[in-house]
This record gives structure tokens, C-alpha cells and sequence, in this order.
């Protein structure tokens, strides 16, 4: 239960944006402690080459971490190997693409392994053995032959009507973002039901409980945006303001998605290529955002906001003074992010956004 999100920007530019609530057991306890979007980049390795590189999951927080570990282990290895210390120069083969299909195949082994684990466990043998009709245990050859246990040990593995003893398995949706100088900013999209791995088709991926109210948000903001835009790039601040608008409509409306909000910035360039804000400045542009789609501040106020807090590092106290400041009716907007019910209707997603046509 999550809300995962990447948005191209430009060549350059994308940011990185999810919530931070797990929901796990029968009782769906909830947890605010996953890191969902977590960079396998080393700091030193971001700093000499200008390469940036994140998973974001959602589904199982185990299979999550296993990948992302995997990944930092693997990326610090091929600079490793390559013994890369006397030159800042990115190599041609470590790409965002090659790394994208590095990942690809940790978390089929991942895969592979949770699977085996529940084989093992119930019938004794492995996929591979499955595959091989036969297994050996203590010097003994046992061969595979009852037709219903091949049977409902392959519907272990095809993961055919999600099994509900391993569904955790097969719910899982991963994107991939990253930077190099070269290739700019890409972002890639996998998930353990389909074992798929592909480039963006459009200029944002998502995924986890949120997804169904992000995508409306998202595509009636791609919508606004002309394509010559979309290709070139789109403003920095009604993109921000879009993905900001998904996030908080899905902790309006969907279970398991709640704050605090994560976001990342990766600006090719700029001199700091990653700047990550998960803390109460995040939770207040979300209250910022939520109250605009109220209609409770204007949307000047709010790109303005938005700027300061996010891009320009003003202090949460004083961007929290302004806040108070620009809204229309301070009382109205303080029962409204308490919780109570209020009379004002919605704004529609869909609303002209001007600053995203150049």
C-alpha cells in the first residue's frame, strides 16, 4: 500500500515523489517508516561521476529492500572492478539503461528465491528441479511424476491467480530513475506479475494503492501540456504542483497511502545533482497543495510557495508564516486541514494550467 512516483521534467530534470505508510498483517497495521524511493548510489560515486540512480517499490518492503540492496552492492562492485579512481569520467558501459536491466535481473533472482523458499518448504524441490521433472536428496534421484503436484507447484511459480500464500510475490511494481551526463534523466518500469522491464512511454510512471487517483491527476496535467512541451520540457512548478496533487488526492481517498511525503529532485544542472526534503517542509506543501484544491489560496500564492520551499530552501517557519498569509480565509482553511467537513466543493485536476504551455 503506497504511492511511488517519477516525473520527467526535461532532458535534465525529474523528480521523485512518494509517501511513507505500510500496511502489513491481517489487522493492517499501519508503519510511517519505509523508505520507499532510496538512491543505490553511493554519495562519493554521485559526487565524482554526476550519476544518479533510485529504486522506488511498492508491494512487499522485504522484496523492496532485498533489490535495493542488491543494487548498491552491484553498482559499487562495477566501479570496484573497474578500479575507477583517477578519472571523474563515467564509463560508456555504466548507463542508465544497462543499470536498468542490472536491476531487472536482482529482482527476478529475488523472485526466484522467495519462490523456491515456499517450494522447498511445501513440496521439497526448487523451480529448476520442477522444470527438471526430478530432484536429489541424500544420493537418491525422486523423480516428479503426480500430475497435480506439478500442476499446483507451477501455479506457485506463474504466480496464475495470485496464490494468496506467496500473492506478496507477484504485487510488486518498481520504477527505476536516474541521471547520467549523457542520457540525461530516464526513468524504466518493472513489476514481478509480468516480468516486464521498459523505458517510460510517457513523461511520468507510478505505482502502489495510489495509483488509480495519481494517474488521473497526472494525465489531465499531461493533457494541458502541448507535446513539443512534454518532449522539450515542462515547468518545474506545475509539474511539482501535479505530482503533489496526486499524492495528496490518494492520502484523501486511498487506503494505505499517508504522510509524511518524499521528494527528490535531480537537476542535471545544477551543481548538487540530488536534493532529497522528507521532513515537516514536505507536509506542508502538501497541506499547501491540499488547501489549493480546495480553492482556499491561489495558485500564484501556491507556485510561489512551492518555489521557496522546495527549490529555494526557505526555513519551514517562515514558509509556514507566508502560508497563513496567502490563503483566503485562515479560519475556513484551518478547520479544513484539521479534518472537518467544508461546503467548498473540488477543484477539477483539469483546471487550465498556463504555466505549463510556454
Amino acid at each position: 500500500m503506497t504511492s511511488v512516483n517519477a516525473l520527467r521534467i526535461n532532458r535534465d530534470t525529474g523528480i521523485l515523489l512518494c509517501d511513507e505508510a505500510s500496511y502489513w498483517n491481517e489487522e493492517w497495521m499501519i508503519l510511517y517508516t519505509p523508505d520507499k524511493i532510496q538512491s543505490v548510489v553511493k554519495q562519493d560515486l554521485i559526487d565524482r561521476y554526476r550519476l544518479a540512480f533510485f529504486v522506488g517499490m511498492s508491494g512487499s518492503t522485504m522484496m523492496g529492500d532485498r533489490v535495493m540492496d542488491g543494487m548498491t552492492q552491484h553498482i559499487q562492485r562495477l566501479f570496484d572492478e573497474r578500479n575507477l579512481t583517477v578519472t571523474n569520467r563515467l564509463p560508456r558501459k555504466i548507463t542508465i539503461e544497462q543499470l536498468a536491466w542490472d536491476a531487472f535481473e536482482v529482482l527476478k533472482q529475488v523472485k526466484v528465491e522467495y519462490v523456491n523458499d515456499y517450494l522447498i518448504s511445501r513440496f521439497g524441490f526448487t523451480t529448476a528441479e520442477l522444470i527438471a521433472g526430478k530432484y536429489e536428496r541424500n544420493g537418491k534421484t525422486i523423480s516428479i511424476e503426480d500430475d497435480e503436484v506439478k500442476k499446483e507447484a507451477l501455479r506457485f511459480v506463474t504466480g496464475d491467480d495470485q496464490p494468496q500464500e506467496i500473492g506478496y510475490v507477484f504485487r510488486n511494481t518498481l520504477f527505476l530513475a536516474g541521471y547520467t551526463p549523457d542520457e540525461g534523466f530516464r526513468i524504466y518500469f518493472m513489476n514481478t506479475m509480468n516480468s516486464i522491464c521498459e523505458d517510460a512511454a510517457e513523461i511520468f510512471v507510478n505505482g502502489g494503492s495510489g495509483t488509480d487517483t495519481n494517474e488521473l491527476v497526472y494525465t489531465d496535467f499531461a493533457m494541458h501540456v502541448p507535446l513539443v512541451d512534454r518532449r522539450e520540457g515542462i515547468d518545474l512548478l506545475d509539474g511539482t504542483i501535479a505530482a503533489f496533487q496526486g499524492v495528496t488526492t490518494a492520502f484523501r481517498i486511498t487506503a494505505g497511502v499517508a504522510p509524511y511525503p518524499n521528494f527528490t529532485h535531480i537537476d542535471g544542472n545544477s551543481k548538487t545533482l540530488v536534493r532529497k526534503i522528507f521532513d515537516k517542509r514536505t507536509q506542508l506543501v502538501a497541506e499547501i497543495i491540499a488547501s489549493f484544491n480546495r480553492g482556499l489560496i491561489e495558485r500564484a500564492a501556491v507556485r510561489e510557495l512551492v518555489d521557496l520551499v522546495l527549490f529555494k530552501d526557505l526555513p519551514f517557519e517562515k514558509a509556514d508564516k507566508l502560508f497563513w498569509e496567502r490563503v483566503k480565509d485562515k479560519r475556513e482553511t484551518q478547520l479544513f486541514l484539521r479534518g472537518y467537513a467544508l461546503e467548498r466543493p473540488i477543484q477539477p485536476h483539469s483546471a487550465p494550467m498556463p504555466n505549463a504551455v510556454k
